[in-house]
């Protein structure tokens, strides 16, 4: 008998610690649901564009940053802080924070974030970016970011896409 009865003491227990927690992970779920701004329903294209208004609305002085990005000594450093303002260099000036990066010592990193800015480059001028790249890539990399600039490109002005990569030789 003293074994049953403990039995179901340990299953209380166990059930109402189980309930515990679980009332507890939808409270702090419902509440985080709720501190999140109001377009955390929007699509992941819809919340980049929020991200580029907001960007816009907060240029960066790229003099001031260049200055600041000339004057630091670290390269891990310097890399990170160039990463911090990327969005907003490419917003401003692509073809200069282009050739800051490919000015950078090659690693899988820098080629990784180069794309990554070629790619934004390619959804706000999408020509520039595929002369940019023609001009400054060769080989594999050159027919990666052919590739992927041509997909978004196509998608906005099918026609210009086309004409332009008619025209390679």
């Amino acid at each position: 008998m003293k074994f049953i009865t403990q039995a179901a003491v340990l299953s209380l227990v166990a059930i109402l610690c189980g309930t515990g927690g679980y009332m507890l992970g939808k409270k702090q779920s419902s509440s985080s649901q709720q501190t999140e701004s109001p377009n955390s329903s929007q699509s992941p294209r819809d919340k980049s564009s929020v991200r580029q208004r907001q960007t816009v609305s907060a240029p960066i002085d790229l003099k001031q940053f260049r200055e600041k990005l000339d004057a630091e000594k670290n390269p891990l450093s310097r890399f990170k802080l160039a990463m911090e303002n990327l969005e907003e260099w490419i917003n401003q000036n692509p073809e200069e924070a282009l050739k800051w990066l490919a000015s950078q010592p090659p690693t899988v990193r820098r080629d990784e974030v180069m794309r990554m800015a070629l790619e934004q480059f390619a959804e706000n001028d999408p020509k520039g970016a595929a002369d940019w790249a023609t001009k400054n890539l060769s080989g594999i990399d050159l027919n990666n970011m052919l590739i992927l600039i041509a997909g978004s490109w196509a998608r906005e002005n099918g026609q210009e896409a086309a004409s332009w990569f008619r025209g390679r030789p």
